[in-house]
């Protein structure tokens, strides 16, 4: 699970760098080319992109609030067989302990940097080539963005 190359979009309020982003995604209409290995992804749609091993973890966590972590971290893996969502689970609660304690309990429930944990291991679960993560330590105690980084 481990990046071989880590880049950051660098700039000051309103450069549109979630912009960028969401387009990346899909989200926003773009034009140009953006390639992930070598498919071609931005004319693909927004489920498509998933499936093709890109991860988003949108500004403002982006969690299913009425959903349980489960069912939040599932959602994450519709992409890749039962197998491999269970050896996902697994290497989630490695990193994220908390979620496999609040497991069964409602997203919305989670309090403090469990709900960006939550999102990082939603978009953890379908093993993706590429994670894009939108203002990962907003909000968020020091501890626990040292915590979202070193993961």
């Amino acid at each position: 699970m481990l990046p071989s190359k880590l880049v950051a979009v660098v700039g000051s309020n309103g450069a549109g760098k979630s912009s960028a982003l969401r387009a990346i995604m899909g989200l926003v209409p773009a034009t140009g080319d953006v390639r992930l290995g070598p498919a071609e992804i931005l004319r693909a749609p927004t489920w498509r992109r998933a499936e093709l091993g890109v991860g988003f973890v949108p500004e403002g966590r982006g969690t299913f609030a009425p959903l349980s972590v489960r069912e939040n971290l599932l959602l994450g893996g519709y992409t890749v067989d039962a197998r491999t969502r269970a050896k996902r689970l697994e290497e989630i609660f490695g990193l994220f302990p908390v979620l496999q304690e609040r497991f069964d309990q409602g997203a919305s429930l989670l309090s403090g940097g469990e709900p960006q944990m939550l999102a990082v291991g939603r978009a953890l679960m379908c093993s993706p080539k590429a994670l894009i993560l939108d203002e990962p330590s907003m909000g968020l105690a020091p501890a626990i963005t040292r915590l979202l980084f070193a993961t």
